[in-house]
């Protein structure tokens, strides 16, 4: 007997139809009167729509607006343009928001070819076409379908979940207390949904999706396997999933198998969980399609073989989210069980999505400030996790999950320093993460120092022994040397487990023993080595000597950030001094780039913006740098020491990251480094950079150099518009040749000068930069100390521009790149109109709509 128990909300009733089925939809809506009356229903069809209304808006609000959405089938339906768009949006809505259909037969058609209408449940519940039988009976039967799915639907809307849970949903676990200003961080205030990488195990092959569409991919396959590193997030993504299901009425019960009971059944622990998580219903009361089993931490029950014996268990259940460490570790013995599901990884976040998380991290603070101060703190934050994540060098040595990122803005902003003031608030940043890790797997504090030690021996063993990895052979020879070294207050075999647990060293696939993550391989090397710098200055001398290897500039970062000796500083300081040694470094003044300045006209123009939007200009940036991310993860398998094929190359490369480390020393050691110290590092660093300028004019200064390469150009342009049917003539392709020759050389000079503002500027250390600039007092120091106010601290100096631009001073080309400068900081700030008019004035500067900036000199940034 059906419950009449009404609805008092009213569900939203939308018909979608063909006008050629009106005497059928007409008895339909006479025999929904009954749910109409008890304000069970409200119905919609478009012949409700009034004179003068636009006719397509008022449809497809009110199928947005819809809760149950009913298709009359028929051959005319299946015909219409306009049935079919609605078809299509209505089953958009039932991806997007579980929104009801229920297919309506009226008419005898080929409905089963329809791959939309042919898997959903239909009525007549038999599939016979109404037409058939086209009488009170069967409409009233349908009529009481449609009660029973709203009554289902009704019941399962006003189910709540219980207080604790909520707070588990909401929880953000070990950062709920780690902002400055905000007692509680929630779950809420901080989450960014993380891209996935989807995988075909037939082919191999893998696409990036959107973890929020993640239901989308549910619905289509039903079953779905999530795979993630530690710390990646997988319990995070589990709560969100969980909240975005129930907002879309299902019943998810979320399961973690860490805690893994052999004796009790998977059936019985979800009843359990469900209970916990949800008050006044009983389980046996749902039905099982509106459950969703979401079991974490899959992957423990491979220590007792219970994967597919699990697997079968829950197959009852037409929805199902598993959660494991590796997808390709799950290794069932059927294979057909595991194309069942579809795959994906966490990835890490991109420029993008680390942008977007640090804006959230931000906004916990109640600011007022102005625009440009909040941008201030944006860059700040991006530039202390790009570099803390090790985004400076390359691919990165901490990955770019929210856990870390987070972490670290949080122990920077807290400024707790440990007891070793040697370290630098950075080098304070891994310490803590390190110290989180053993926490949570409950080591003792007075117990820490221990596995630190453990841990700084072990790394330096694979250092001198020049392993990544080691054997278990190998393990087993320093662990015995160790326990002869050291007194164990703790099992070393509860050492080693617990540096597994808690993700810090462990076998790999291989079944070779490993750090982890890159960054605890290089904290430890260089801790070790720190400790102990007499015994290992030759170590010290080859990694300053070679920096242009990864492996030797983090650990050399690593050196400066635990220690302040003398000798690391020289070290790296008399390596400087050899480093393009036959040049001297680039002044930009007019003598040096006269034969520039010849060639000014075939540079593009930089345009001062009139309008613009700073945020769509930022947008566009990191969309770039997320481009620049994919490009080098594709390619980071490349062996580093095969990458440079000349000595040139090499001393290059060797250069760029001397100087990069410089930064990072100057940067993290500005307020404990005397001043004279600073400015030398600052100024040696500096002329590095421009000695390579220096080198590269010395070549493009030859008339013969520019006609070759110019030629060399024109030949390519040839081959292109003949390719294109282009038609150029020699004088065309001459003009076109010199522009991309020229605007090359301009877009090298100007990267140059930008990377010796980010990799060296800082606002901690302006009025070191001031002074060093104003000392040398060249137009390239000028230009160096705008770009580091305009970056920094967020400031054109329009009246020292405007000094230097009237004592003509500055030969074209420099002033051409100050135009470039002020026009990106323009691009990527908020300017108000009467300060836009004075650069305008003051630069020569002509206004545009938009601003044309040379793409070539901003990927050189």
């Amino acid at each position: 007997m059906t419950d009449n128990t009404n609805v008092s909300c009213g569900h939203k009733l939308f018909i979608s139809y063909s006008h050629l089925e009106e005497d059928f939809i007409n008895k339909f809506i006479t025999h929904l009167a009954p749910l109409k009356n008890n304000n069970i229903i409200h119905d919609w069809y478009d012949r409700k729509i009034m004179p003068g209304e636009n006719w397509r808006e008022v449809i497809n609000n009110n199928l947005n607006d819809a809760d149950i959405i009913c298709l009359g089938i028929s051959s005319n339906f299946l015909n219409s343009l306009s049935c079919k768009e609605e078809l299509k949006d209505a089953m958009k809505l039932r991806k997007d928001k579980n929104i009801l259909i229920i297919p309506i037969i009226l008419k005898s058609c080929y409905w089963q070819l329809n791959e939309d209408i042919s898997k959903i449940l239909l009525l007549p519940e038999d599939g016979n076409p109404i037409e058939d039988v086209n009488n009170d009976f069967v409409w009233t039967k349908i009529v009481q379908s449609i009660h029973n799915v709203i009554l289902e639907d009704s019941k399962v809307k006003k189910i709540k979940n219980s207080d604790d849970f909520k707070i588990f949903l909401n929880d953000s676990d070990i950062l709920s207390n780690g902002h400055f200003d905000k007692n509680k961080v929630l779950l809420e205030d901080i989450f960014v949904y993380p891209e996935l990488k989807s995988y075909d195990l037939n082919s191999k092959h893998s696409k990036t999706v959107l973890s929020e569409n993640l239901l989308d991919y549910l619905y289509e396959k039903q079953k779905i396997i999530i795979a993630g590193e530690n710390q990646s997030g997988k319990t995070t993504l589990c709560k969100k999933i969980y909240q975005d299901l129930r907002k879309r009425n299902f019943l998810p019960i979320y399961i973690t198998y860490s805690d893994y009971q052999y004796d009790v059944s998977t059936e019985n622990k979800i009843e359990i969980a469900f209970k916990k998580q949800y008050i006044d219903v009983e389980f046996k009361n749902i039905n099982k399609k509106r459950i969703i089993p979401i079991i974490d931490d899959f992957h423990f029950v491979t220590k007792f073989n219970r994967k597919e014996a699990i697997v079968n268990e829950i197959s009852s259940y037409e929805y199902q989210i598993l959660i494991v460490d590796k997808i390709f570790g799950l290794n069932f013995k059927d294979e057909n069980l595991l194309n069942k599901y579809i795959q994906f990884e966490i990835k890490e976040l991109l420029a993008s999505k680390r942008n977007t998380l640090i804006e959230k991290w931000i906004s916990l603070t109640d600011d007022k400030s102005k625009m440009n101060v909040k941008y201030q703190k944006l860059d700040e934050n991006t530039e202390l996790i790009d570099t803390t994540l090790g985004k400076v060098f390359r691919s990165g040595i901490i990955p770019a999950y929210p856990f870390f990122i987070l972490s670290i803005l949080s122990n920077h902003e807290a400024m707790s320093k440990p007891l070793d003031q040697e370290i630098t608030s950075q080098g304070h940043c891994y310490q803590a993460l390190i110290y989180i890790a053993l926490r949570k797997q409950n080591v003792k504090n007075e117990d820490v120092d221990t596995y630190i030690n453990f841990l700084s021996e072990v790394a330096y063993f694979c250092f001198v022994n020049k392993k990544s990895t080691i054997s278990i052979e190998d393990f087993d020879s320093f662990k015995g040397f160790y326990v002869k070294k050291y007194n164990l207050p703790i099992a070393l075999s509860k050492i080693e487990k617990n540096l597994e647990h808690c993700n810090i060293f462990s076998k790999n696939s291989l079944n070779c023993y490993h750090f982890n993550y890159p960054y605890l391989y290089y904290y430890f090397v260089a801790k070790y080595i720190s400790e102990h710098i007499g015994q290992n200055s030759k170590h010290i001398e080859n990694i300053m000597a070679n920096l242009h290897k990864d492996e030797n500039s983090y650990i050399a970062i690593f050196l400066l950030h635990h220690a302040k000796n003398s000798l690391l500083l020289e070290e790296i300081e008399l390596h400087l001094l050899c480093l393009f040694d036959k040049y001297l470094p680039a002044n930009l003044s007019k003598e040096e780039l006269k034969f520039f300045d010849k060639q000014i006209d075939n540079i593009s123009k930089s345009l001062l913006p009139e309008k613009i939007n700073s945020e769509s200009e930022r947008k566009k940036e990191l969309l770039n740098k997320d481009e620049k991310e994919i490009k080098e993860e594709d390619f980071k398998e490349q062996c580093e020491d095969d990458r440079e094929d000349n000595e040139f190359a090499r001393e290059l490369r060797r250069s760029i990251k001397t100087v990069e480390v410089i930064g990072q020393i100057i940067k993290n050691r500005s307020g404990s480094l005397e001043k004279t110290k600073l400015e030398n590092l600052f100024e040696s660093g500096m002329n590095v950079l421009l000695k390579i300028l220096t080198s590269f004019f010395v070549i493009i200064r030859e008339d013969k150099t520019q006609d070759d390469l110019i030629d060399f150009l024109k030949n390519r342009l040839e081959l292109v518009s003949k390719h294109k049917n282009y038609k150029l003539n020699d004088e065309e392709l001459e003009k076109m040749a010199k522009k991309i020759f020229w605007g090359l050389n301009f877009s090298l000079i100007y990267g140059i000068i930008n990377k010796i503002v980010k990799s060296l500027g800082s606002d901690k250390l302006k009025l070191i930069i001031k002074d060093v600039c104003a000392k040398i007092d060249t137009p390239a120091s000028f230009l160096i100390h705008q770009g580091v106010l305009m970056w920094y601290t967020k400031t054109i100096d329009i009246e020292n521009i405007e000094k230097k631009v009237k004592d003509d001073s500055l030969p074209e080309t420099a002033t051409k790149i100050l135009r470039e400068m002020v026009a990106n900081h323009c691009c990527m700030h908020e300017i108000d109109f009467h300060d836009r008019k004075k650069i305008e004035s003051v630069l020569n500067m002509k206004p545009n709509i938009l601003l044309k900036i040379n793409q070539d000199s901003k990927n050189n940034k």
